[in-house]
């Protein structure tokens, strides 16, 4: 299924899917974690998909970082060194629907 949405953050958007869990690394290149979340975000809201789970997987420790991503939107943080047990709680959490902030 295709879904065309006109975002003011992310311009016109063809979207066919997102997946249900998203990890972010929070700088990616050209779009950083963030950015891509708030762009998911409006995409999300304009085409009225299902909200995707996202993590935020980054070295970045400091609470005002975290707290960044929570504001974009992000529904999980995973810091480096990735702990399996941290990761098996993201993914937990992805798969019931539910959202630690």
């Amino acid at each position: 299924m295709r879904i065309r949405c006109d975002s003011p953050l992310a311009g016109p958007v063809e979207v066919q899917q997102i997946p249900k869990f998203q990890p972010l690394k929070r700088a990616t290149g050209e779009v950083d974690g963030i950015e891509a979340t708030r762009q998911i975000r409006e995409i999300e809201q304009c085409s009225r998909l299902g909200r995707t789970f996202i993590a935020a997987y980054t070295a970045n420790i400091a609470p005002a970082d975290k707290q960044r991503c929570f504001d974009a939107g992000m529904d999980y943080y995973l810091n480096k060194p990735l702990r399996p047990s941290h990761l098996a709680q993201a993914l937990k959490l992805a798969d019931s629907g539910s959202i630690l902030v």
